[in-house]
């Protein structure tokens, strides 16, 4: 009996164990999921972009964000100027990716200050020599965060100007950037305005579109376009990229590495409820009088069945709360203490432990068919 017991405890381990891997995976997936989509609205991917297709023939202005805004389905239109350069001061030089943008593109991107401000009407109008860097790249330049009026030189197509730092953002430490930290360089916005000073133009590259969440984004996006267009004379001078689809596109990678990640740790759950068919192959041997004791006095296969199978869905099932109950106990204080967006898909767990709880059945199905095939004075005879 004893060794009986240890089995079932042992089994129960097993099922635990696979039921967290499971569980832990989906938190896991779901979290990183969360943590890469809101990383992405915060860089301006909930909206469209509109910019020529021949970048000579461009002649976007002012007025045709004005222009873009005049759309029910429009929330903000701001600028967006675009180009690799190089910052630099009397100790360090770097590869920068330098934003031309106003107070409306910063909203959009969702830039977050944790020092100075954000540009004024006068600095945008004046084509001023400010700019906002992020409080890692103050402490790579100055080994501080709060540089509030210090200076560092930016070079864009070759011209190389000095900018006053008036903010430091806290934009580049979203989760995505602190990913992928190495590959990418340090962002540094200045006024729009200031950008196509140095670019020498008159014209902006990029009309960074917000759109209703209510609506269709192709559909605004291609109406603004041929309104463009036909505002210019042209058939095909403008063009819309829908940021938006290009989440969804990355949303839907996840979703598919996150099914196969969870289908790698089933694998681990079904290993470990073979133990379940060991237990209970154990257990019709040790109960084979029993069993034939049942089937003595009018006992039918499906009684037998019943048995089996009742026996095996609880031991999966205590499994199975176990597993749960250790997830809970691990994820919980880290949602509470650890500043993660722990994200706890509590309908998707439901829903895989209701799976999982169908196996308990199907893991019962064999022994309790073996059950039903033993002779009954056979049964009886044992000892």
């Amino acid at each position: 009996m004893q060794n009986k017991n240890n089995k079932q405890v042992f089994t129960i381990i097993g099922i635990a164990t696979g039921v967290f891997s499971v569980f832990l995976i989906t938190v896991i997936c779901c979290t990183g999921k969360e943590i890469f989509n809101r990383s992405l609205s915060s860089m301006g991917f909930n909206c469209i972009t509109i910019n020529a297709v021949d970048s000579n023939l461009n002649t976007l202005t002012d007025e045709d964000m004005i222009f873009a805004i005049d759309n029910d389905s429009v929330v903000s239109a701001a600028p967006l100027m675009v180009g690799m350069g190089q910052a630099s001061n009397s100790r360090v030089i770097s590869n920068t990716i330098v934003g031309g943008i106003d107070n409306r593109s910063a909203k959009i991107f969702g830039v977050e200050l944790l020092y100075g401000r954000l540009f004024n009407t006068s600095e945008i109008l004046k084509n001023k020599k400010v700019c906002i860097i992020s409080d890692e790249m103050a402490e790579d330049f100055f080994h501080r965060k709060n540089v509030i009026g210090k200076e560092i030189y930016l070079t864009v197509d070759g011209i190389n100007e000095l900018f006053e730092i008036i903010g430091i953002s806290t934009a580049q430490n979203n989760y995505l950037m602190s990913a992928v930290g190495d590959y990418v360089p340090y962002f540094v916005y200045i006024p729009y305005t200031s950008f196509m000073n140095i670019a020498s133009t008159s014209n902006i590259s990029n009309i960074l579109v917000e759109i209703d969440k209510e609506a269709d984004f192709d559909t605004v996006g291609k109406s603004l376009t041929d309104k463009l267009n036909l505002k210019y004379g042209y058939n095909n001078l403008y063009k819309y990229e829908n940021l938006s689809s290009q989440k969804e596109k990355l949303d839907e990678i996840l979703n598919i590495v996150t099914l196969l990640l969870v289908a790698i740790g089933f694998i681990s759950f079904v290993v470990s409820g073979m133990g379940i068919i060991t237990v209970m192959l154990s257990s019709i041997k040790e109960q084979t009088k029993e069993i034939g004791i049942k089937r003595a006095i009018g006992a039918t296969d499906f009684d037998i069945t019943k048995d089996f199978l009742i026996k095996a869905v609880i031991l999966n099932a205590k499994g199975c709360i176990l597993g749960l109950g250790i997830l809970l106990t691990v994820i919980l204080p880290i949602k509470i203490f650890v500043d993660i967006p722990i994200i706890i898909p509590y309908a998707l767990l439901s829903k895989i432990l209701i799976i999982m709880l169908v196996f308990g059945v199907i893991f019962g199905v064999y022994p309790a068919m073996s059950a039903t095939k033993l002779n009954p004075v056979d049964a009886l005879r044992s000892e």
